[in-house]
């Protein structure tokens, strides 16, 4: 009895190994194996428009400021370097590779839409799900984002590739659009997102999720129109209309400091500010450039506590780091300000020869940067009356060009006034003014592998609106 039991289970065992067998035979593998077992859940392959518009919002404010605010305010000695490779930097000494990141922070992105794209893929990306999900109000603040972003592109290397850019594997060497067809659409990017936003009807609308403005669609209009009288006033060397293009767009822009485009951080350890990271991460690389603290010291400007800390003296010198106001770990980024627009007004009227409307304009953004800096009115109020800083006659472009590059510390928008205008009159590093870089280099990943990059650049050759 034993043994015939022992063979009944012998049988029993192989029959159900061939039912198993042959299960698999007709189900095939993908029907039994995880199909979740390959996937990363740290790189999804998609994501929702919720998700992608605080990536490409902090991105820009990454981008912002971080590397691009330290190639500028270095350019125009609002920053120094110091330290390490950045003793170089500070006397423009500078290879291809110190670019790349920079570069890829806009560009580069992941297959499928993964969150560690760069900004241009993933505002991309969030603009196509938008018009997929009839969703205009998210489609038009990723174009602000897109015009904001190769705005700040084209600026620092004049042509860069757009209109073929962003396809992936699809086309991995663009062509290099000229910076004069990049600029004509960012104006139109700008124009069909006031459209998009001031639509009645989208199925999907931005709220917590956009962290600068929280939906806000009056304050991202504004924005827009202020951002187009920023890219106007930028070609004053090449249209003799664009400081009157510039005045017409400011009409329904940012109007009070409570409208400024602020990318707010943290004190959270994985959400500090750009330069906080930089100053405590590489302590010692940078310091106060010597020609914002010279000018700041010489009007005794009371903004220098909060640009500037205090160095061992108890005062502000080239020993200096910048100060709170920019450099704590929550300090905000500014990407377009109310200060700004009054200092765009005040040289669009300068330009049309209105000199008591451009000195009011120019006393708005100085009180405005006040404001902003915590300066007591009367403080703000002593330091206007200063004949060096408002003479008893008409403005010149100097003083408002002058004002707005220490209103606009840690801003590129400072170096771009200084290519398109020359002040203020900046004293360069190297003793040789002509050596102050109008431009950075592309990165030499690009040139390596897309044969379309521009050669025979070099650090101060010039961009197009710089001729």
């Amino acid at each position: 009895m034993i043994i015939i039991q022992r063979m009944k289970n012998s049988v029993l065992l192989c029959a159900f190994a061939a039912i198993v067998a042959l299960a698999l035979v007709s189900t095939g593998c993908s029907n039994w194996i995880d199909s979740g077992l390959n996937v990363d859940p740290n790189n999804p392959p998609d994501v929702t428009m919720n998700l992608l518009l605080p990536t490409v919002e902090v991105g820009l404010g990454y981008h912002a400021g971080g590397d691009l605010s330290r190639f500028a305010g270095l350019a125009i000695r609002q920053l120094a370097g110091t330290d390490r490779q950045f003793s170089s930097f500070e006397i423009y000494q500078y290879v291809e590779t110190d670019f790349t990141s920079i570069w890829n922070n806009m560009y580069a992105g992941s297959a499928g839409g993964g969150l560690n794209g760069g900004v241009l893929i993933n505002a991309a990306i969030m603009m196509q799900k938008a018009t997929d999900l009839k969703s205009p109000h998210y489609r038009g603040i990723g174009r602000i984002l897109t015009a904001m972003a190769i705005g700040m592109a084209t600026d620092t290397w004049g042509d860069v590739p757009y209109s073929e850019a962003l396809r992936g594997v699809d086309n991995l060497t663009p062509k290099f659009d000229s910076q004069q067809n990049i600029y004509a659409a960012i104006q139109a990017q700008l124009d069909s997102a006031i459209i998009d936003l001031s639509a009645s009807a989208s199925n999907f609308r931005p709220g917590a999720d956009d962290i600068i403005f929280g939906g806000d669609r009056s304050l991202w209009i504004k924005t827009a129109k202020t951002l187009k009288a920023r890219y106007w006033i930028h070609l004053t060397k090449m249209d003799n209309t664009a400081a009157a293009k510039a005045l017409a767009a400011l009409n329904g822009g940012i109007a009070a400091n409570g409208d400024n485009m602020m990318l707010q951080f943290s004190t959270a350890v994985t959400a500090q500010s750009p330069l906080y990271q930089h100053l405590t991460q590489r302590s010692g690389y940078v310091s106060i450039g010597a020609q914002i603290v010279s000018m700041m010291n010489t009007f005794k400007d009371p903004r220098r506590a909060a640009f500037i800390a205090q160095d061992d003296q108890g005062g502000y010198s080239e020993n200096s780091v910048p100060g709170p106001l920019y450099g704590s770990d929550a300090s905000a980024v500014p990407l377009m300000t109310f200060t700004e627009a009054k200092f765009i007004e005040a040289e669009a009227q300068f330009r049309a020869g209105k000199a008591t409307e451009a000195k009011a304009a120019y006393t708005a953004a100085i009180n405005a940067s006040m404001a902003q800096s915590g300066v007591p009115t009367a403080d703000a109020q002593a330091y206007l009356t200063q004949s060096k800083v408002t003479p008893s006659g008409d403005l010149t472009l100097q003083n408002i060009i002058e004002q707005k590059y220490i209103a606009l510390f840690t801003q590129a928008e400072a170096w771009t006034d200084w290519r398109r205008t020359g002040f203020p009159l900046v004293q360069s590093t190297t003793g040789v003014p002509t050596q102050i870089p109008r431009r950075l280099l592309y990165p030499q990943s690009e040139r390596n592998y897309n044969p379309n990059t521009p050669t025979g650049i070099n650090l101060t050759t010039r961009i197009w609106w710089d001729k």
